[in-house]
């Protein structure tokens, strides 16, 4: 069968058209059934939901800067016989520890709910794989609940057998999480008030809708500055700010007088503290754009360090409140030797 690539040389045209085609070409040389396409369909649509997942957690463990190798595992389970006995997990990985190189096996997972909840025989199969290769098997877990929206790295043996299930619920994976301490997650806290201010000079009026007060101004930018948590301008270190406040949620204040427009974008009262992990999403350049190609750009190269040393900086001028390395309230057996 002639290769896709020599068919296609413009992916960029493909219409769907084409693709039923190359599927229906594909049926004819293996001989394949409608009943195989629509499995072939379904397993399709798990993968596009579980692989963007994969690359996710991939980017940052690379951007956290700790993990020295990871890659995806082949899911297929040779001899036929051990099928259903054995669940290979999705990655393998290896962390740099002060204790030395620590290899693990990593199931991923997604959920917009408050708990994992797995069937007995899931656990038994990746204990078994665990027990086979010699080395743990940890779950990480992004929940998507109540817009937590975090990454979590937890020990197989942190899920708890509740009747005939395993369950493990957001608050505990975040007070058992080993992400701080196997890739390097942090938290930031910074001071309330710290903001950038843009000073735009009012230059015509375009356009004013007196019911709406609404009005349209062409202007010039007269002046941008940053302040502290007590509200001085800074002189210093501007970039240093700037590399902070960009993977920040930040209030936006707007105040008009007759002569210019004051444009703030201020770290609020409630929003003071930032996972290290969370500064991964300022490199996407949208929301559909596909972790795979933030991986494959370079631009999930380890940078947590650079954020880190950012925010120490800060201490000084008055724009950091705090760095913050998290440990797990359990340490796991295998990682407490010389951690």
């Amino acid at each position: 069968m002639e290769p896709v690539e020599d068919v296609i040389a413009d992916w960029n045209s493909v219409t769907i058209d084409t693709m039923a085609r190359l599927v229906r070409e594909a049926m004819e040389q293996f001989d394949w059934k409608v009943g195989t396409v629509e499995q072939l369909v379904d397993r399709i649509r798990r993968l596009e939901f579980g692989l963007p997942a994969e690359d996710h957690f991939i980017a940052l463990l690379s951007w956290l800067g700790r993990c020295q190798l990871v890659h995806k595992i082949d899911q297929e389970v040779y001899p036929l016989t051990e099928r259903g006995s054995v669940r290979i997990p999705d990655l393998l990985a290896v962390f740099r520890t002060p204790s030395g190189e620590r290899s693990v096996a990593i199931e991923v997972k997604t959920t917009v709910d408050k708990k994992i909840s797995w069937r007995s025989d899931y656990v038994n199969q990746l204990r078994k794989y665990s027990s086979l290769i010699g080395m743990p098997v940890l779950v990480s877990c992004y929940w998507r609940w109540h817009g937590i929206n975090l990454w979590t790295l937890n020990d197989l043996d942190t899920f708890v057998l509740a009747k005939t299930n395993y369950h493990l619920t957001w608050q505990t994976a975040l007070r058992e999480n080993l992400l701080g301490v196997l890739a390097g997650d942090f938290n930031i806290v910074l001071k309330s008030g710290v903001g950038i201010h843009f000073v735009f000079k009012k230059i015509d009026l375009v356009s004013s809708n007196a019911m709406m007060q609404k009005q349209q101004w062409k202007t010039e930018l007269a002046e941008v500055y940053f302040t502290n948590s007590n509200g001085e301008r800074l002189t210093d270190g501007n970039n240093d700010i700037l590399s902070l406040l960009m993977h920040f949620p930040l209030e936006e204040k707007t105040k008009i007088d007759e002569i210019y427009i004051h444009h703030s974008f201020i770290v609020s009262a409630e929003q003071t503290m930032m996972f290290a992990q969370q500064g991964l999403f300022s490199f996407k350049r949208d929301d559909s754009e596909r972790w795979s190609s933030i991986l494959n750009s370079g631009r999930a190269d380890p940078g947590a360090e650079y954020v880190r040393n950012k925010a120490a900086m800060g201490f000084e001028t008055k724009v950091s409140q705090y760095i913050l390395d998290v440990r797990p309230q359990t340490m796991p057996v295998w990682l407490k030797a010389g951690e």
